[in-house]
């Protein structure tokens, strides 16, 4: 594969990218499949049942629910949705203080994590991985673009075109997926496959 492909598409590479890929898709399914939360394909979210729902604003708001918010009908709860968060965080800082005021000699003990504290640890390992996922592409899109302009630059110190087509050659590497084209090629088909992008993009 690195003979063919060059040093970007070797097997450790391969191997290096599906493993952050497996990595992601099994912290997701960690997410989704906690503590009742499941994922609607038809609308692609995270869903909560009622039940769930529940717990989680009672462990919020320090067991009380407000006459006001419907909890127990309506469609599935979208957790992506961050537009309750500034009263979540308001009124779980009351409910702190509230217990705290309550129980003011009581010893601490090791409780079992609450739902919307599982929730928060794998949203977090999400977070990370998908961090993580985010740097090691951002990495290798570059690493590629530069070894494409390597062997364009190459190809104009041959004398097959001039500089004016590093610069548009350039630009049509900004798009990853020619860029990976590109390098997939055999060595032979590059140069012709290279000026046809570019009279594509010149409009010809």
């Amino acid at each position: 594969m690195k003979a063919k492909h060059g040093d970007l598409f070797d097997k450790e590479r391969v191997r290096s990218k599906q493993k952050n890929l497996r990595t992601l898709y099994w912290d997701v399914n960690k997410l989704i499949e906690v503590s009742g939360f499941g994922w609607d394909k038809t609308r692609c979210l995270v869903t909560a049942e009622t039940s769930v729902w529940d717990d989680f604003i009672t462990c919020v708001w320090g067991g009380t629910v407000r006459p006001s918010v419907p909890v127990s009908t309506g469609p599935p709860v979208d957790a992506n949705d961050s537009s309750l968060q500034g009263e979540i965080d308001e009124e779980g800082e009351e409910s702190s203080k509230r217990s705290q005021s309550q129980t003011p000699n009581s010893r601490s003990k090791k409780k079992k994590s609450s739902p919307c504290e599982v929730i928060a640890e794998a949203m977090a390992i999400v977070a990370e991985s998908m961090r993580n996922y985010a740097n090691t592409q951002a990495k290798a899109s570059t690493a590629l673009k530069k070894k494409c302009m390597e062997l364009v630059s190459d190809l104009c110190l041959n004398g097959e075109r001039g500089k004016d087509e590093i610069i548009k050659a350039s630009q049509l590497f900004q798009n990853s997926a020619k860029a990976e084209m590109f390098m997939i090629l055999e060595p032979e088909y590059r140069t012709q496959y290279l000026w046809a992008e570019l009279e594509v993009e010149r409009g010809g």
